[in-house]
């Protein structure tokens, strides 16, 4: 049927799972990737089975996280020593009394996003400095 369609249209036709008769098919590529799971038509071949690579992946991150051995110094930005006092004299300067520095700091300064974003963003302050907002990984 797709053949003989294609023959009498001037215009390209496209299947998708209608056989080798079309000027050009289609595939989802999260089927011919398999990142879906469950039945699949049968007009779907998969290249790949991604969906048990990425869950292994995620799997394996999130363990690592669990167990504290992500992220280690390799894959962790450092302070060096003069920079980190004078960001807990902030911390310390900025904490309402009778309340703790950890609690005001994590209102103040850390912002937490999904689990894979982390880092360390910069903005102008007073005349010339920068004051930076820690930015941690959940």
């Amino acid at each position: 049927m797709a053949r003989r369609i294609t023959a009498q249209l001037e215009i390209p036709t496209f299947g998708i799972g209608a056989g080798a008769g079309c000027d050009g098919q289609v595939l989802v590529y999260h089927d011919l990737l398999g990142l879906s799971e469950g039945h699949l038509p049968r007009f779907v071949k998969r290249y790949a089975n991604l969906s048990a690579e990425i869950k292994d992946a995620l799997s394996s991150y999130a363990e690592e996280v669990r167990s504290g051995a992500f992220p280690d110094d390799e894959h962790s930005y450092s302070m060096d020593e003069e920079e980190l006092a004078e960001f807990e004299a902030t911390l310390e300067s900025r904490t309402p009394s009778g309340s703790s520095t950890l609690a005001h700091a994590s209102r103040s300064y850390l912002t937490l996003i999904p689990a894979v974003l982390y880092g360390v963003e910069s903005k102008p302050f007073g005349s010339g400095g920068c004051e930076r907002k820690f930015v941690a990984h959940a």
